[in-house]
């Protein structure tokens, strides 16, 4: 039983902790300045978003076809 429990942890951690490696790693947000609080966390909303975008790409761009591709270029 205590080995199921374990494995639940380790299952949410791993959803949990993705989200913040690639904000780590793709978007570089390492370490933070000292500019005020409102800039650091607009910077933080804005990579959350871009984070949110990068995990879910591939689900969007299937809801694209070609053709719909082409016709917001032309």
């Amino acid at each position: 039983m205590q080995r199921w429990v374990e494995l639940a942890k380790a299952y949410v951690g791993a959803k949990v902790e993705h989200p913040f490696r690639v904000l780590k790693e793709q978007f570089g947000f390492r370490k933070t300045r000292r500019r005020g609080l409102a800039k650091n966390h607009s910077k933080v909303m804005v990579l959350a978003a871009l984070s949110n975008l990068f995990l879910g790409r591939k689900k969007l761009l299937a809801l694209v076809t070609w053709e719909q591709c082409v016709n917001l270029l032309f």
